[in-house]
């Protein structure tokens, strides 16, 4: 009896954990952008690097980049633009992730922010 309890404790912890990250997205306040990269080999994304890492991370698994921009629309190549000016000015920036990743294991960008 003692063990089937502690059986049912194990896997209702389990699923909380799990369950809680599905939906973890990143979030990144009043850091500076301190690497971007276009890879053409790659597909039409922006990969950006912060001077802080998120402390959430739901389907991140590249350590290598926090976030990644898909450059499809008129809206991204704008987006894209603020990003490298933030990144040239080195004025803090809130990024926050989609929640879903790249098929290179990268959290999406979904909003952005400069500070100054």
């Amino acid at each position: 009896m003692l063990k089937i309890r502690l059986m049912a404790k194990i896997c209702l912890f389990s699923f909380l954990v799990f369950a809680g990250n599905a939906n973890a997205t990143a979030h990144l306040r009043n850091v500076t952008i301190t690497k971007l990269n276009i890879n053409k080999s790659l597909g039409d994304l922006l990969f950006i690097r912060t001077s802080t890492p998120p402390t959430i991370v739901g389907c991140q698994t590249d350590g290598n980049w926090n976030l990644v921009l898909q450059l499809d629309t008129e809206l991204d190549s704008k987006i894209f633009s603020g990003l490298l000016a933030a990144q040239a000015s080195q004025s803090p920036v809130h990024l926050d992730g989609k929640g879903e990743c790249s098929s290179l294991g990268i959290e999406y960008l979904d909003n952005f922010t400069i500070n100054r």
